[in-house]
């Protein structure tokens, strides 16, 4: 069985990484065989390891913890379609059954649990980064309004350097 894991979102370039018989270590140090240029990636993050016929992943003691769709693992057999998150990056594992995907694919949600869809989706410019743009977006003078106070809330908290600052 071969096997890759297909990066789909956060620092990692769009790309895929074959595994093969050898161990594969992802983290943020320079020599991991899948280098995650994060601060909140441990230097020796996760390995995923071939054993017979299928993958694991193991968490290596990293500050974050790794997530397999969702939930923290310390060890886990992988199956095709696992979505694993290290850090702001986000890969899918895809084995030999997934041949037609394609090199650079976003993943959906999928009505069936156990399979996902993929499809190439332009990213958005995030609305947070451009305030006027967002509140230009609102629905009403109403919603305006609101999400202005947020953004000014969010601003002046964010220049606080004391909790006691926000009372």
């Amino acid at each position: 069985m071969s096997a890759r894991l297909i990066a789909v979102a956060g620092p990692v370039p769009k790309s895929e990484f074959l595994l093969g018989d050898e161990e594969a270590v992802i983290g943020r140090d320079v020599v991991a065989t899948i280098c995650v240029n994060s601060r909140s990636a441990s230097r020796r993050h996760c390995m995923v390891r071939r054993n017979g016929d299928q993958y694991l992943i193991q968490d290596l003691g990293s500050s974050n913890g790794t997530l397999v769709n969702g939930l923290p693992i310390t060890e886990c057999v992988l199956r095709h379609g696992d979505r694993i998150a290290i850090s702001d990056a986000l890969f899918v594992f895809a084995t030999d059954q997934a041949a037609e995907l394609p090199l650079h694919p976003e993943v959906m949600a999928s009505r069936d649990a156990e399979a996902l869809e993929f499809a190439t989706v332009q990213q958005a410019e995030p609305l947070y980064r451009n305030p006027q743009r967002l509140l230009a977006s609102m629905q009403s003078q109403k919603q305006a309004n609101h999400v202005q106070a947020l953004l000014e809330i969010n601003r002046k908290a964010a220049t606080l350097r004391e909790p006691e600052e926000l009372e």
